[in-house]
């Protein structure tokens, strides 16, 4: 099992991801992607740790490889397939721009990255008709 990185420096993970997400131009008008926080009868996008930050890898000289699991969510209201359509899309515009954009800036680290380590898919339907799709990104980094 890897080792947890510790709880301050993982905190600073998650709001400098959380940072960072909100940059993206793809996330729809008038949406901000908030932390594992979704109102339950409001469609919106939030982002949840999968994993929590992990060292990956130690060296030698004292630095190392660490990941952050995350899944990005949008939520959509009981409606017509028109907006199920247009949360996938969105979510494959927000990963595609994961991949691409320069990732988020985390103190000390280089050879940063994200990448997505699932497609969009159905995560949950609700009795009320909402709908959570979702995809997975990791970020790695290194620390020397």
């Amino acid at each position: 099992m890897a080792e947890l990185i510790n709880a301050v420096s993982a905190a600073s993970v998650v709001r400098a991801v959380r940072t960072w997400l909100n940059t993206c131009t793809d996330v729809p008008t008038g949406m901000t992607v908030s932390f594992e926080d979704l109102a339950e009868n409001d469609a919106g996008i939030c982002f949840s740790t999968e994993q929590a930050a992990v060292y990956a890898a130690r060296y030698i000289g004292g630095g190392y490889r660490a990941e952050y699991r995350f899944r990005v969510i949008y939520r959509v209201l009981p409606s017509d397939d028109g907006d199920q359509l247009n949360a996938v899309e969105a979510l494959t515009s927000i990963c595609g721009w994961c991949e691409t954009a320069a990732p988020p800036t985390i103190t000390g680290a280089v050879n940063a990255k994200i990448t997505r380590t699932s497609d969009v898919a159905v995560l949950s339907v609700y009795e009320d008709g909402c709908t959570d799709y979702g995809a997975s990104l990791m970020l790695s980094w290194e620390v020397f």
